[in-house]
């Protein structure tokens, strides 16, 4: 018999221990409180067991109760059954779930005899020996010891820029989930989650395998402050970094790495403000868009790659993003596309923009 299963719902492992047989799953009892709480979401998985259990070909046969006072009491299996398969089958798994939770409470009555209350260690048989796929059970994983402040130190700024580079590239740190609070801004405005450039940093810089329990992320952590130290800003999610502004409610949403979305922009009487407002977004995404296809940045113009010349951490620091027509000369309405845009240095984007200018005296430009 194994004890190492959880039963995942929406994407999240239940805090509820579950043992598995051939033919039998058993769903160890719930106890305790606060920081000494055992299997606190037993009620949800016993749920979610009779939701995956009952329905017109179910195998499920009968749940008992498996406490050890019941065992003890009772040590014939038949005289501890709380239930029949059909009989759940149909009641339906709300009411089977109320009804198994009543049946614990008043197992052993008549007082004096009383060994039940409601969550109390059940086993579930079942006709089949497939439970682990049917019932979407998942195999715990040993949670790996929390990392010393030592250890997290170890990392060095040329293991947060190669972390950063790696990411920027397309890459992933799959055992770290995308970030819900924070952003991590690199100096030309691409953003990604803190704890996967630290969990990427952590494995190249102490050659492990990362998972989120080694390290804690938050302003008095070594992450946060490291992740700084080498050069990064940390903004709460939706907060602008430095020479962007809030995107104004209901604008039309910047896409992520799609080339067919679209931007409506060049209205004659917003386009500066909504290319101020806008435009960090739009350009990170291009920016975004050309690491994932080539795996670095460089000036179309020049051929100027910041990172080779300077390092990682200056992936995309003196890159820009120009609108091969002018905002201002777009009629009203028109949508940009990553296409219509590309990618130059500083110096090449201030050359583009007089050159424009030059055109347009002359009359020879035509936009």
């Amino acid at each position: 018999m194994s004890k190492d299963f959880r039963i995942e719902l929406d994407g999240q492992q239940l805090d509820a221990a579950i043992s598995v047989e051939s033919h039998a799953i058993i769903l160890e009892s719930r106890g305790g409180t606060g920081a000494y709480a055992r299997n606190s979401q037993y009620s949800r998985a016993l749920e979610t067991i009779l939701a995956r259990s009952l329905g017109t070909f179910s195998n499920l046969e009968r749940v008992l109760l498996a406490s050890r006072d019941a065992v003890r009491s009772f040590p014939d299996a038949a005289s501890r059954v709380i239930a029949e398969g059909p009989e759940l089958v149909a009641l339906g798994p709300a009411a089977a779930a109320s009804a198994i939770r009543t049946r614990m409470r008043d197992f052993g009555k008549p007082p004096g005899n009383h060994v039940g209350n409601s969550t109390k260690r059940l086993r579930f048989e079942f006709g089949s020996s497939n439970l682990v796929q049917q019932l979407k059970l998942h195999r715990v994983v040993e949670a790996p010891e929390r990392l010393s402040y030592g250890d997290q130190r170890k990392v060095t700024p040329a293991d947060i820029h190669a972390a950063v580079f790696t990411l920027a590239q397309g890459g992933d740190a799959p055992n770290f989930a995308n970030s819900r609070d924070y952003d991590l801004v690199t100096p030309g405005g691409l953003r990604f989650p803190p704890k996967k450039v630290f969990g990427l940093a952590l494995e190249r810089a102490l050659g492990i395998k990362a998972f989120p329990a080694h390290f804690s992320a938050g302003w008095s952590q070594p992450s946060f402050e490291l992740l700084q130290a080498a050069g990064y800003v940390i903004l709460p999610k939706g907060e602008p970094g430095a020479g962007e502004k809030v995107v104004v409610p209901g604008s039309p949403p910047l896409p992520s790495e799609d080339d067919d979305r679209r931007w409506v922009e060049g209205h004659p009487k917003r386009v500066t403000h909504l290319r101020r407002e806008r435009a960090p977004g739009l350009a990170r995404d291009k920016k975004s868009a050309v690491l994932i296809a080539t795996g670095k940045l460089v000036c179309e113009e020049c051929g100027f790659e910041p990172a080779a010349k300077h390092g990682a951490e200056f992936l995309d620091a003196g890159i820009e993003v120009h609108h091969k027509v002018p905002l201002a000369d777009l009629p009203s309405g028109t949508e940009t596309a990553l296409a219509d845009l590309v990618v130059l240095c500083a110096t090449c984007h201030r050359i583009e923009h007089r050159k424009i200018a030059f055109a347009k005296t002359s009359g020879s430009f035509e936009g």
